[in-house]
């Protein structure tokens, strides 16, 4: 397929542009058929607006990146462009677009910087605002006119898909992720925030979470609107078994390594616990936060180095070896809903042990790996013991087929086209 360039234009009140160009599908284009495991399927394309309050950029490469895949599930069946704005204290007060164009896929990144002083806070509201209906104008007028607003994670990016509904009359559905918003959690969410909330999503055209076990948390909050269970997206492009086994002995955690969230301690204590009693593993843990606490509470344990090493976050480029290199992917967080990670794990052929939580026993059965009591160390370590004399009975092709039914931007796009042509044309 041939793809255009067009040059961009600025933003009102000038922005600069960081990339220069970007792609659009002739209109003559349209309605080509496209392929979906084997399957032929009439593209009926709609032109769609994801908007975030979390997504990749050059401040956070990884926050929000299972936004991301969704989006680009979307762009199969779809004409889809992300609209991102960032405050990025580090730059000169202005702001600066990033720009990138694939086939039916864009993003438009702003990010911005405001004066300091009084109301700065206050101010840095309002232009976040502000730079959003200017991006919308602009993605109007340089891409499509979007027929449907599919928003990603609800507080904060909500209330501006609201905002959207008001003023341009635009439909607007939501993909919930957060963990915030799980049973467990609800009593951390404030009166005023569960407000917000509830007017934001009762307003909705339909919401989509990621698991059932967040839809029921949802509907507990009093989030009344047509609900649909849209998991997470793996590239299973990038993410794939070795066709030999690796003969590794390695259990493998990556994530933030938030203690309160992923429970890396308690990862740490039943790791020294199995130490004493069989030395043929290690693990590697990998993520951003308080790494050098994670590595001293190790070291205190006496496994350091010997049997745990912990590093800083590695570029995603590389997650997909280091998955396929390991043994199996070790999970203790406190709660979830559905992580990305463990859907990379699968599509890479290694089993997974988790905590039993949020939605993932909806996905991991005996035969994709061990669930544990969260919290309960004894438990994951008696896990961790059999993995290492057990890990040859889960099959990597039954696990990264696994993957690829359920996780594949083939199996999410077709179920969002249905979504969005439901939506707009039943309403």
């Amino acid at each position: 397929m041939q793809y255009q360039a067009k040059g961009l234009r600025y933003i009102k009140n000038s922005c600069k542009i960081v990339l220069t160009f970007r792609f659009s599908i002739p209109d003559d284009r349209m309605g080509d058929y496209v392929t979906f495991a084997g399957k032929q399927r009439l593209m009926s394309s709609r032109n769609i607006l994801f908007i975030s309050s979390w997504y990749p950029d050059r401040i956070t490469r990884s926050n929000g990146d299972f936004v991301k895949r969704h989006a680009q599930a979307a762009a199969i069946g779809n004409r889809v462009a992300v609209l991102y704005v960032k405050y990025d204290p580090a730059m000169k007060p202005g702001k600066e677009i990033q720009e990138t164009g694939d086939g039916n896929f864009s993003e438009v990144i702003i990010y911005f910087n405001i004066l300091s002083g009084l109301f700065s806070g206050i101010r840095k509201i309002i232009q976040y605002y502000r730079i959003y209906f200017q991006g919308y104008r602009y993605i109007r007028k340089q891409y499509f006119d979007p027929e449907l607003v599919h928003a990603n994670i609800t507080y904060p990016i909500g209330i501006l898909a609201l905002l959207y509904r008001w003023r341009y009359g635009k439909q607007y559905i939501i993909s919930e992720h957060w963990s915030a918003y799980l049973a467990e959690n609800h009593s951390k969410l404030t009166f005023s925030r569960k407000l917000i909330d509830r007017f934001v999503v009762r307003r909705s055209s339909m919401i989509l979470p990621v698991t059932r076990n967040l839809r029921d948390s949802l509907d507990r909050l009093g989030f009344r609107t047509n609900y649909a269970v849209i998991p997470n997206v793996v590239d299973v492009g990038k993410f794939s078994p070795l066709e030999e086994a690796s003969g590794s002995r390695t259990f493998i955690h990556l994530s933030t390594l938030n203690d309160p969230v992923k429970n890396i301690s308690g990862m740490l204590q039943a790791t020294a616990k199995l130490s004493q009693k069989r030395q043929d593993f290690r693990l590697e843990i990998i993520g951003i936060e308080n790494v050098e606490k994670h590595r001293q509470l190790a070291r205190e344990l006496g496994i350091l180095g010997s049997f745990v090493r912990v590093e800083e976050e590695i570029d995603h480029k590389e997650v997909p070896e280091r998955l396929r290199k390991s043994m199996c992917l070790l999970m203790f967080s406190n709660f979830e809903s559905l992580p990305v990670i463990i859907i990379e794990a699968l599509a890479s052929g290694i089993p997974v042990i988790s905590s039993d939580v949020g939605g993932i026993k909806e996905y991991i059965s005996a035969q994709e790996g061990i669930l544990v009591p969260k919290q309960n160390i004894d438990a994951l370590t008696g896990a961790m013991d059999y993995m290492l004399d057990r890990h040859n009975d889960y099959t990597k092709e039954h696990l990264a087929e696994h993957a690829l039914k359920n996780f594949s931007p083939e199996a999410i796009g077709p179920q969002l086209d249905s979504i969005y042509e439901s939506v707009l044309t039943h309403g």
